[in-house]
């Protein structure tokens, strides 16, 4: 269960840090390739490598390898072998404050450069070998080897954030220098060029800090899940797995001796658009009609939407239920005067309707949500969760 918790808090803050900050990759490429008339503006500058030899002359770093590579879709500087590699931009107005990056990386503090180069090596290694060790089964305590990578990560995170938000701050302000003196462009031509960098600072230093800590997040995630399949309890399975209530049939009851169905609500008996078929109400009335007692219970807070599907259908309800909690199906078992055993929970949600029956010792039925179409609160758990289905689906 821990390595859920894990796993759905990291998910959460990610979805959470990038509604925060606005994340749009899209933006930049839209600011970075729509704008034609800067294109040509910075198409009368010189060479990607004339450029970058002025920026470095300014830096007082000459001894800087350049390389020109056209099959490179990015810029880089290497460490180690102290070179800058050019991509092909020469058609692109963000070329100067590109390649200024990069010469600014080249000046930086160069242990804390080799010790980036050096440690990500080491950290892309180290997540390699406990996913190995992890799925040979040969992993001892897991908890602590999640909590070292974390540490890992952060370590990891906060370097590369450091090199890669120091050089993008400066770069701008070095490629506007570098475009007054070699005075190939009139005053007014640099302010449109610097008032574009500006917005792609704004938009990219956020995207750039978030890439590199989703990219530590997600090996976290991996891992955790990784640790949960092959360690995990059984409390996530359900006991069946269907495509929709209806094939919940009275011989079906029969066979597993249940009594007694708690339903949830929202796409499991009613779609996004809070519609209950005839198909459902007929259902219901059948099972009811054989004497199987039928109880709603919902997250939901919406009582109106609740109590116009239970009163369709003539059964009680309860809402607010805090699932996978299990004081609203120990209320509901104490309230029907049935053993656990015998009342099935019937959800589309794992972590809440599955989790929750299991854990109050309950037969857990899973059934498709009823349209694709889902709240945010729940869209960002679907994922995880077809994994899961994938993995059932496999088993059947």
């Amino acid at each position: 269960m821990e390595f859920i918790i894990i796993i759905l808090t990291l998910i959460f803050l990610l979805v959470l840090i990038k509604t925060i900050y606005k994340i749009n990759i899209n933006e930049i490429k839209q600011i970075g390739n729509n704008n034609k008339e800067l294109d040509e503006i910075v198409k009368k500058y010189p060479t990607n490598i004339e450029i970058c030899k002025s920026i470095l002359k300014k830096l007082n770093n000459e001894k800087v390898n350049i390389q020109e590579d056209k099959e490179a879709n990015n810029c880089l500087y290497i460490a180690v072998s102290d070179k800058i590699i050019i991509a092909n931009m020469r058609d692109s107005f963000t070329r100067i404050q590109t390649i200024a990056h990069e010469c600014l990386h080249s000046v930086q503090d160069r242990r804390i450069l080799l010790f980036n180069f050096i440690y990500s090596s080491i950290y892309l290694t180290v997540f390699y070998i406990i996913v190995v060790l992890a799925v040979f089964k040969i992993l001892p305590y897991k908890i602590v080897f999640i909590t070292i990578y974390l540490i890992l990560s952060f370590i990891y995170y906060f370097v590369r954030s450091y090199l890669e938000d120091d050089a993008m701050i400066k770069a701008r302000f070095f490629a506007k220098e570098y475009m007054e003196e070699v005075k190939i462009s009139d005053e007014e031509e640099i302010d449109k060029i610097v008032k574009e960098y500006d917005k792609l600072n704004s938009i990219g230093i956020k995207t750039v800090n978030y890439k590199l800590f989703s990219t530590a997040i997600i090996r976290i995630i991996i891992l955790a899940l990784i640790f949960y399949l092959r360690w995990g309890d059984m409390i996530i399975y359900p006991d069946v797995y269907l495509s929709n209530v209806k094939d919940i049939t009275i011989q079906f009851l029969m066979e597993n001796k249940l009594k007694a169905l708690i339903l949830d609500v929202d796409n499991t008996l009613i779609d996004y658009y809070k519609n209950l078929s005839e198909d459902i109400v007929n259902w219901a009335n059948e099972l009811q009609g054989q004497g199987i007692k039928l109880y709603i219970l919902s997250n939901t807070n919406k009582k109106e939407k609740v109590e116009k599907v239970a009163n369709k259908l003539e059964i009680p309800y309860k809402l607010f239920a805090k699932k996978p909690s299990k004081k609203g199906f120990k209320q509901i078992q104490k309230e029907l005067k049935i053993e656990s055993s015998s009342i099935g929970v019937v959800g589309d949600q794992i972590f809440t309707d599955v989790i929750g029956g299991n854990r109050s010792k309950m037969f857990t039925i899973l059934v498709d949500p009823v349209t694709k179409k889902d709240y945010f609160y729940t869209a960002w758990k679907r994922p995880l969760e077809n994994i899961i289905k994938r993995k059932l689906k496999k088993g059947e």
